[in-house]
């Protein structure tokens, strides 16, 4: 098989014969190989390591020129684990009160119901976001304190 360039050059040709290549598609490593031939270029990004350079996982990205593991997506957390991590930031206390003051009677309503009954949060419900504004939480150290929530 033969791959070609844009310009009609070899793709093997051009490559060099030694080293630690990592095949990525949409930024993310799908392969690692020292031997070129073995990776077809249809749809990959390829990268040669340098001497010394750590060999990424499969599912890493590559960031400013060097390969890092991406967060894990974020996961429900369980009504305890929400509580807990909202008492541990000093925010549980606030959350009832900041419920009682939404003015609309039938969205007052049902955030209580889902925050006295819900089993789990995702992180993208409208309550969470509504909390989060409620309680001065930036986007980022929500996201902080989410993940310090998945793990406990």
């Amino acid at each position: 098989m033969l791959f070609k360039n844009e310009k009609g050059e070899d793709f093997y040709g051009m490559m060099p014969l030694e080293g630690v290549f990592v095949g990525m598609i949409d930024g993310a490593v799908c392969c690692t190989t020292t031997d070129i031939s073995a990776i077809a270029p249809h749809d990959l990004t390829l990268y040669q390591l340098v001497e010394g350079e750590e060999v990424p996982h499969i599912g890493w990205v590559l960031e400013n020129d060097a390969f890092v593991k991406p967060e894990p997506p974020l996961t429900p957390l369980s009504s305890r684990q929400i509580r807990l991590i909202l008492n541990r930031h000093n925010y549980l206390s606030q959350v009832e009160p900041a419920i009682k003051a939404i003015p609309d009677e039938i969205t007052r309503n049902e955030a209580h119901i889902e925050w006295t009954y819900a089993s789990s949060f995702d992180s993208s419900h409208p309550l969470i976001e509504t909390m989060r504004v409620a309680l001065g939480i930036s986007e980022a150290d929500m996201e902080t304190m989410w993940r310090e929530g998945m793990v406990l």
